[in-house]
């Protein structure tokens, strides 16, 4: 009604210590925003936004009752502890906990939160498997890398086609095969990085906006795939692997970027001139052979050392950009 408190901001008032307990007493607050205030305070129920700055500590365990709340933000901080359950939020759309110290195990209940549209946890000591996400059609982003996750890598097969898609699951202790990833066209950035996976690179067909793909330092194996398929990735990172087998003819030019030393490819690298736009290329500790072929125009820098080339390095005066070349 008339005269009820809905919103409170505190920004850039230098605030310190305890907030008032009468805030719990707001019965009709929506929106807590606040940017300094190392303790946070009883908070009511009504709550559908908390965005909160500066908390130290592990967060209190009243956020598991706050059952209308849609964002829960608090991010580059130093929250401690473990997530609070979350079985209740089932309105929650948006969690922004990352670059914090938060420890503990992943929250189980996340799986069945269908409301959840952007998952931040990047950057934090969480520990556990990760739920089913299968169940979350409202999901688009999600980024929990630079944690200590273990399990097998969740499919992101059923998210919701939004704009701007990406999952970083990077720099974990996830193990077992890459899930399917096909026909997300809306999807832009996979990022596998530092885990434990194995098995076969899989085809990632109809992903028509991927543009960085970065599966580094797994133990992947089995050849590289066909990249046509992602008609617009821009950078590709395959590099510290065990992937072998000859390289597939590129048919698109949309590629900047190529890491795909420190694997066990083998036999002639094939033509690359069709790579209009590729800027770097590293080739190094592989099992190449052959000539050196003819380069794209707008290469900066080729790395190649260690491998089994034969032949001299072609003419490279019509590489105007070429700034470091290395096939020692």
């Amino acid at each position: 009604g008339d005269g009820e408190v809905t919103q409170v901001k505190l920004i850039r008032n230098n605030q310190t210590g305890t907030l008032p307990e009468s805030l719990g007493g707001l019965l009709s607050l929506e929106k807590l925003i606040l940017k300094y205030g190392n303790i946070m305070p009883p908070l009511p129920s009504s709550i559908v936004i908390l965005k909160y700055g500066n908390i130290m500590g592990p967060l209190p365990s009243s956020i598991a009752d706050l059952v209308q709340l849609t964002r829960l933000t608090i991010s580059s901080h130093s929250i401690t502890g473990a997530i609070p359950p979350l079985d209740k939020l089932t309105k929650l759309s948006i969690i922004e906990l990352n670059d914090n110290d938060i420890s503990g195990p992943f929250p189980p209940a996340m799986g069945r939160l269908t409301s959840l549209e952007q998952v931040l946890l990047h950057k934090n000591r969480i520990s556990g498997t990760i739920p089913p996400l299968d169940n979350l059609t409202s999901l688009w982003y999600f980024d929990v890398g630079f944690n200590e996750i273990e399990g097998t890598c969740p499919s992101f097969q059923n998210f919701a086609p939004e704009w701007g898609s990406t999952f970083n699951v990077n720099n974990n202790h996830l193990s077992g095969h890459i899930p399917f990833f096909s026909n997300l066209p809306e999807l832009i950035e996979i990022n596998l990085a530092h885990n434990n996976l194995t098995g076969p690179v899989p085809l990632f067909e109809g992903l028509n906006a991927l543009f960085v793909l970065t599966l580094t330092n797994n133990s992947l194996s089995g050849p590289l795939p066909d990249l046509t398929r992602a008609p617009f990735l821009e950078f590709a990172y395959f590099d510290y692997n065990e992937l072998s087998g000859s390289i597939p003819t590129f048919g698109h030019g949309s590629l900047k970027t190529l890491y795909i030393n420190n694997n066990n490819f083998t036999g002639p690298l094939p033509d690359l001139t069709n790579l209009t736009k590729l800027n770097d290329l590293c080739l190094y500790y592989n099992k190449f052979s052959g000539p050196i072929p003819r380069f794209p125009l707008k290469l900066v820098e080729v790395i190649a050392a260690h491998n089994l080339f034969n032949g001299s390095l072609p003419d490279t005066g019509y590489l105007k950009d070429l700034k470091r070349i290395n096939f020692r």
